[in-house]
């Protein structure tokens, strides 16, 4: 049995990188090449997790000016029952797909190299305030659908973008609206667009 002298606590050390610029930060999220030298590094210097952090350019949607994955579904999946739901400007025929491909070469160099792959989701508003030089817009969403749109866009990237299952899933507010809002378990309440809440899913 461990003596006091020789228990350790076992501590997981984690880094984040977080796309926040489509300019700036495209390049490097479709080069395989780039993820392949990260990665390694971060093993080699013995970290154990790897969060993947999108939504996290703006506190608020407030004079948002770069917002590509910044509300991420409609950037990675095409969501069955909301064909309604779309990004203006629209993105390329292929951009879905080249999007989602990108997050399942990171998500699984990261397991290969035996640390935990953690997708940071850090905002659900996808309404823009005062924004007239946002880069693009989320149209055909609606307060009356956003949450059940979330669940179910969840719901279809967790299989898509994960090989492994089932997927732990950790949420909290960082603030709350009058309303009881709640994500667990069905993604199911109205929640209004300035609730801001941040999901993490980790394998």
């Amino acid at each position: 049995m461990p003596t006091q002298s020789t228990r350790r606590t076992f501590i997981k050390l984690s880094v984040a990188r977080a796309f926040v610029s489509e300019i700036a930060d495209k390049p490097w999220f479709y080069a395989r090449a780039f993820w392949t030298a990260y990665l390694a590094t971060l093993a080699a210097a013995r970290l154990h997790r790897f969060n993947f952090a999108l939504g996290f350019g703006w506190d608020f949607p407030r004079g948002v000016t770069g917002d590509y994955l910044h509300f991420p579904y409609p950037y990675l999946v095409e969501v069955p029952g909301y064909e309604q739901a779309h990004i203006q400007p629209a993105l390329q025929p292929s951009e879905h797909q080249r999007n989602l491909e990108a997050l399942q070469f990171i998500a699984a160099e990261t397991a290969r190299r035996g640390m935990d792959f953690q997708l940071g989701i850090w905002t659900h508003a996808y309404q823009w305030t005062d924004s007239p030089r946002s880069d693009h817009h989320i149209a055909g969403l609606t307060p009356q659908i956003h949450a059940a749109y979330c669940r179910d866009a969840l719901a279809a990237l967790l299989p898509a973008a994960y090989t492994a299952s089932p997927y732990p899933l950790q949420y909290y507010f960082e603030r709350r609206t009058a309303t009881s809002a709640t994500l667990h378990p069905t993604f199911n309440p109205t929640l209004s667009n300035q609730t801001c809440y941040a999901v993490h899913i980790r394998t």
